[in-house]
């Protein structure tokens, strides 16, 4: 675990909230400076803290109706058998 202050945290709370939020905004948000708020996200992205960042979509506009999980299980852990598995997706 890496030494995170509450200024860290505050950071991660909101980049977890919105990834794509400027540095300027941010900074507001945790009340520090905008520079001083940049090095740290560079910090915690150089750590490896903040992994990458994503988006989220809207599965109403997208119309998208269904979400399945599925759990698969081989009778071995190989490369054959997952070579296998990925050949037979189609």
């Amino acid at each position: 675990m890496y030494p995170l202050d509450d200024f860290d945290l505050k950071i991660l709370k909101e980049v977890q909230r919105d990834g794509a939020i400027t540095h300027s905004r941010l900074a507001e948000r945790v009340h520090l400076s905008a520079s001083q708020c940049s090095r740290r996200v560079q910090r915690l992205e150089s750590l490896g803290v903040i992994d990458h960042y994503t988006a989220v979509l809207s599965r109403d506009r997208l119309k998208l109706g269904v979400t399945a999980y599925v759990m698969v299980s081989l009778s071995a852990h190989s490369a054959k058998n997952l070579d296998s598995l990925l050949r037979s997706r189609t």
